[in-house]
């Protein structure tokens, strides 16, 4: 933990990901090949995967120029 909070923390405090980046820009993110893949892979196989669910839809929101609400009740 102390390696963690004293070294890691610090040296990566001002990374932006390239997919914040490329949100920040109004370019199309790999959300949908990252987590959209997941999910459809989960689909397929009767596994949830409501962390990425959630994820994607949060991204997908933002992209659009929302804010991520509340999760959706996946129905």
């Amino acid at each position: 933990m102390e390696l963690f909070y004293q070294k890691l923390v610090p040296a990566t405090a001002r990374h932006r990901s390239s997919m914040l980046q490329d949100m920040e820009v109004g370019k199309p993110t790999e959300i949908d090949a990252i987590c959209g893949e997941v999910c459809r892979r989960g689909a397929a196989l009767g596994v949830p995967t409501p962390a990425n669910r959630r994820l994607l839809e949060m991204v997908v929101e933002r992209s659009r120029g929302g804010r991520p609400g509340p999760p959706q009740d996946p129905a």
